[in-house]
């Protein structure tokens, strides 16, 4: 019985570019259409790669 880990299409998404996405995402807090001009992804490639952020918590102040 064979292993289907490898089987389909390789992912061509840079690492190096991902995570350049997910710090302008998070630590700059850019808008996705400023992160689409900055890397070349395109919009649904960014949300099928970069993982959800956590929740924030809100607090009544």
């Amino acid at each position: 019985m064979s292993s289907r880990k490898g089987i389909g299409r390789p992912s061509v998404v840079d690492p190096a570019k991902l995570v350049h996405a997910a710090y302008l995402r998070d630590e700059e807090e850019e808008a996705i259409s400023e992160i689409v001009k900055a890397t070349g992804f395109t919009r649904s490639r960014l949300y099928r790669h970069l993982s959800l952020r956590p929740p924030e918590t809100l607090t009544a102040g």
